[in-house]
């Protein structure tokens, strides 16, 4: 968890609007996030059957597309419309293999309307 604290220099979360926190890497300066680091965290939380931290990683991805559907290779946690690379295949795969293996392992958090996730109505 170290990764995902002020301990770490390029852990960056919003300071104004939905709360979304994530890292980044010097490549793109603190304060940003790359969405990469959040499919990763999606990852270990599935791996770890947490399916409030799944929803969270979700609706963070989600947001972080600015309603672009597509994501980038960082965005600003203030205004996520503020990104770099308008589409970024890497993370856009990995999404996708993000959603298949939360899907077989957990289906539960995507499949039903009462669970968590779909309650924000992130897809």
């Amino acid at each position: 968890r170290r990764i995902l604290s002020s301990a770490n220099p390029f852990y960056a979360c919003s300071t104004t609007g939905r709360r979304v926190c994530g890292v980044g890497s010097p490549h793109v300066g603190r304060r940003w996030i790359w969405p990469l680091s959040l499919v990763v965290q999606g990852w270990t939380a599935v791996a770890s059957r947490n399916a409030t931290e799944i929803c969270e990683v979700l609706d963070a991805l989600v947001l972080s597309s600015a309603g672009t559907g597509l994501l980038h290779e960082s965005f600003d946690p203030n205004d996520p419309a503020h990104f770099t690379r308008s589409w970024f295949a890497m993370v856009n795969s990995l999404f996708g293999d993000l959603i298949v293996k939360t899907s077989r392992e957990m289906p539960d958090v995507l499949a039903h309307p009462d669970v968590a996730c779909n309650k924000e109505k992130i897809f």
